[in-house]
């Protein structure tokens, strides 16, 4: 690619998500690994990342780092605003990953759009943004069929519904006006709700499922996440196409069209 491979700082690079993203990177040929940072006083400081990035070690993201152009995250909310603050200090572009931010936090995320490029999504697999595609499709041609949300994840998730849950809601929220409701299995079926249901069991990675019945048919639209991989390859696919971008929001399902990079 036109200046060479995009050159990425990976933020909790000693957890799951970023020894997968730090996989991922290597994987790709448009993007390396050139910062990986983890909180002070991790005990990890100062060890070289595991695989084929060689000379790239553990450092707190107080302390001076190389030259790199779009840092990539998966923070629990209370690491998302120091992960801002670093991507703004040096100007560079930001790629958020998880989800359970509060109204603050997403507030924080807008004004850092307007310095920087932003990419903030649920869910980085470019599956469940094939999935959510198709629903959107189906909803604006069959408006008038009752729909629910299921998802089901590890027994470690917090939050519920899970942000990707509530991506497919909006999507059939905004091609019909129908509300959401939080559902249980016992939930009598109303045709002007959206239902929505979440289970937390094992070490599940991730299962969505949006249904849509009527009389004698239903069609449903799964996506089954099997290894954390698959979110690590859509943040570095997402942070190689904004890396160079101008400020602003950028959404993954433009990226993956054509639209956006």
């Amino acid at each position: 690619m036109a200046g060479g491979p995009v050159r990425i700082g990976v933020w909790g690079a000693a957890g799951r998500m970023g020894i997968a993203i730090a996989q991922a990177i290597a994987d790709e040929p448009g993007a390396e690994l050139a910062a990986a940072f983890e909180h002070d006083g991790h005990p990890l400081l100062g060890e070289q990342m595991p695989g084929r990035h060689r000379g790239v070690r553990l450092q707190a993201a107080s302390a001076p780092a190389p030259d790199f152009e779009v840092l990539v995250a998966f923070p629990i909310p209370e690491g998302l605003a120091p992960a801002i603050a670093l991507a703004r200090q040096r100007k560079i572009a930001l790629v958020v990953g998880t989800t359970g931010y509060s109204d603050e936090d997403h507030r924080a995320l807008a004004a850092a759009a307007e310095e920087i490029p932003l990419l903030v999504e649920p869910n980085m697999s470019l599956g469940v943004v094939v999935v959510n595609i198709l629903l959107q499709q189906a909803v604006h041609v069959l408006p008038n069929w009752d729909a629910e949300v299921h998802e089901i994840h590890h027994a470690e998730k917090k939050d519920a519904p899970s942000g990707t849950a509530k991506l497919l809601v909006d999507s059939i929220r905004d091609a019909r006006s129908k509300s959401k409701v939080l559902a249980g299995q016992n939930l009598q079926i109303d045709p002007d709700k959206i239902g929505v249901t979440s289970g937390r069991a094992g070490d599940i990675v991730g299962v969505h499922t949006a249904l849509l019945a009527n009389r004698g048919e239903c069609i449903e639209l799964t996506h089954r996440a099997f290894d954390r991989a698959t979110f690590a390859g859509g943040a570095v696919f997402s942070a190689v196409r904004i890396a160079r971008q101008p400020a602003g929001r950028y959404r993954l399902a433009e990226l993956l069209l054509g639209g956006g990079g």
